[in-house]
This record gives C-alpha cells, sequence and structure tokens, in this order.
C-alpha cells in the first residue's frame, strides 16, 4: 500500500494533501459507514483509483457549494500544470512578454511561469 501513496503523491504533487482531505470529505459525504470501514478494512482507501475518483467528486462538491467562493481554486497536480505550461508556450502575447526583458508584464509572466514549474515538476526544485 506504500507504492500507492507514493504513487498518488508523484502524481498530485503538492496537491497531494489537499486532494486526499477532499477525497475524504466525498466519503464523508456520500459514503455510508459501511463504506468508510470496507476502505479502512481492505486499505481499498489507499487505492489510487479510489482516491483519484473520491478527491474528484470532493472538488465538484467543493466548487458547488454557495459557502465557498465560486473563485475557489485548487493547487494544480503536476499534470495539469504542465498543460498550462503548453497553453502558455502557444500564447504569443504571454511569451512575447515572458520573454522580453522590457515588457510590462514581464516579471509577472516570469513569476507565473516560475510558479507552474514548481508545481510540474515538485521533486526537482527542492529550493534551500
Amino acid at each position: 500500500a506504500s507504492q500507492w501513496v507514493d504513487s498518488l503523491k508523484q502524481e498530485f504533487g503538492k496537491a497531494y494533501d489537499e486532494r486526499v482531505d477532499l477525497a475524504q470529505r466525498a466519503v464523508e459525504t456520500y459514503g455510508s459507514p459501511e463504506l468508510t470501514e470496507w476502505l479502512d478494512n481492505t486499505g481499498m482507501g489507499n487505492n489510487p483509483m479510489i482516491v483519484k475518483m473520491f478527491a474528484k467528486i470532493g472538488e465538484n462538491l467543493a466548487e458547488g457549494r454557495p459557502d465557498i467562493s465560486s473563485q475557489r481554486s485548487f493547487t494544480m497536480t503536476p499534470d495539469q500544470a504542465r498543460q498550462e505550461i503548453s497553453r502558455y508556450n502557444r500564447d504569443s502575447d504571454f511569451m512575447n512578454a515572458y520573454n522580453s526583458g522590457d515588457h510590462a508584464g514581464h516579471a509577472e509572466a516570469v513569476q507565473k511561469m516560475n510558479n507552474l514549474f514548481q508545481l510540474a515538476y515538485p521533486d526537482d526544485n527542492q529550493i534551500a
């Protein structure tokens, strides 16, 4: 089961704790006590397929709640961050700002890209 946790940590990156919390909330909201007991007793509560499914349900749950701002943004998983980097790489206005030191939006573009790279490659940037 520890390899399950490791694979989830790798897939979720910096979003791991948040996604596990969302999954637990989804189980508490939609699951029965019997389901919770089964997940604990069988170890299936750590199965990546189960955790990812309930994390997705938890995300939808949180986004649909009126007491949480509609702007609720979740920490990106490495995959999501890499997709976002690709999107920015195809955005000529953004890349112009990113590559041009004297562009008004240069510093902001560099900061945005640095943040995405830290999410996309969490193991590569253990900043001291």
